[in-house]
């Protein structure tokens, strides 16, 4: 009898030493390694650039949205399109297993990737950037160090979006700045975070909180918010984006985004001349609530197809 009770401690023990989090983040870093892909980093005195690689043709790098990292957003996408092309996705500096000593801004970010870039003989490359990923895919665009081939900007505004719209979903929401939002302090923030990235809201339990919690939150959160407070003054920095104009790009958005306003993302791509494509039923993180239209968009616009739901250019 004390046998099977000195058992059953020990699978309890180990079970609750389980995060699904992290089982779920093994899975996909798995599903990208079956597939071929290295994972590598880049390290110099003041960076450490953690970033996948995988695929043959044209490079299309990955640009991950805040809070997780590449193999957490977009293992699907990059194993897609490994089929026909070169597929770079880093994990963004303060996120995964990437830091670095430099300023805690978007420039550093910007420049993390030139430096991966260079280092890779990258000079002629298409961009995908979802969200915080899109400020970083825009300021990559801008920097003339690379022909930029197509360019996609997912959920995210650009440099023509007005900040202080944010306001209006901190008094909706009841929290002092959009950081409360974006920037987990407790387990049970992560239940309006999970509301923001998706169109149907669904009740997370309090294990589920507490488990992303344990595994994506709670680590670097000063550089999370540094990141943040520093956005404004960067917009200001990219602010002329005249440039964008010359590079073929398409804005993609989810009709019930609530972080940012299908409107932003119609304004941004008609100031850049760009293709702008609104999907139904689908909120900031399109890829979790239809990640095969969400694939099939991609590709059809980096393959040069062009859908009837194209406007723009």
């Amino acid at each position: 009898m004390k046998s099977h009770v000195v058992v059953l401690f020990f699978i309890v023990l180990v079970l609750s030493s389980c995060n699904v989090f992290k089982i779920a983040h093994n899975r996909s870093e798995k599903l990208l390694t079956n597939n071929n892909f290295k994972e590598d980093f880049l390290i110099t005195d003041s960076l450490n650039l953690h970033y996948w690689k995988g695929g043959s043709g044209p490079v299309v790098l990955f640009i991950h949205g805040f809070a997780q990292d590449a193999a957490a957003d977009w293992p699907k996408e990059m194993v897609a399109f490994s089929k026909n092309y070169t597929v770079i996705a880093a994990d963004l500096v303060w996120f995964g297993k990437s830091d670095s000593k430099k300023p805690t801004n978007l420039y550093t970010q910007t420049q993390a990737l030139v430096s991966l870039l260079k280092n890779l003989k990258v000079d002629s490359l298409s961009i995908i950037g979802q969200s915080y990923g899109g400020f970083v895919a825009v300021d990559l665009a801008l920097t003339n160090e690379f022909k930029v081939q197509k360019l996609i900007i997912a959920n995210s505004p650009g440099p023509t979006f007005v900040v202080n719209e944010l306001q209006k979903l901190c008094v909706r929401y009841n929290v002092k700045n959009v950081n409360d939002i974006l920037i987990a302090k407790k387990p049970d923030d992560i239940q309006l975070l999970a509301n923001m990235s998706v169109y149907k809201d669904k009740e997370l339990s309090k294990f589920i909180r507490k488990q992303y919690f344990s595994y994506y939150a709670g680590k670097n959160t000063q550089q999370m918010n540094d990141l943040l407070n520093s956005l404004p003054s960067e917009k200001n920095r990219i602010s002329n984006i005249e440039p964008l104009k010359k590079i073929k790009t398409l804005v993609l958005w989810g009709k019930e985004d609530e972080l940012f306003p299908e409107k932003e993302g119609e304004k941004f791509a008609k100031a850049i001349n760009a293709f702008f494509i609104s999907v139904p039923n689908t909120g900031h993180a399109m890829q979790l609530d239809d990640e095969e239209q969400f694939i099939q968009i991609l590709s059809d616009f980096i393959s040069d197809k062009k859908p009837n739901t194209f406007k723009g250019k």
